[in-house]
């Protein structure tokens, strides 16, 4: 959520999904589907590194899944990053289309 955005806009997380000990790392060694993981590399949130780990850690096999890092980009920035929307429409075409 942009910054701008926060005095207007509430985000509840239902208490079935917040008691559910959600866990990314176990639930990408379990998925086996198309993977695209965005992150930038200024990202304090969600590091690089934690993006690294579940990349190398997923289950879908390596020409299903794509990591892109963008130079510079605070959480939530990356997609403003020509590059990354390049590799989104990457990972749609010769990932996601070809695998259906």
């Amino acid at each position: 959520i942009p910054w701008y955005a926060t005095p207007f806009v509430r985000i509840h997380i239902s208490k079935s999904i917040a008691s559910s000990g959600l866990n990314n790392i176990k639930s990408l060694q379990k998925y086996r589907g198309p993977l695209m993981l965005i992150d930038g590399s200024a990202d304090q949130i969600t590091p690089p590194k934690f993006s690294t780990y579940l990349f190398k850690h997923s289950a879908t096999p390596s020409g299903m899944k794509m990591l892109y890092i963008s130079r510079g980009k605070h959480h939530g920035e990356a997609l403003e990053d020509p590059g990354a929307v390049k590799q989104c429409k990457k990972f749609i075409n010769e990932i996601v289309l070809a695998h259906k």
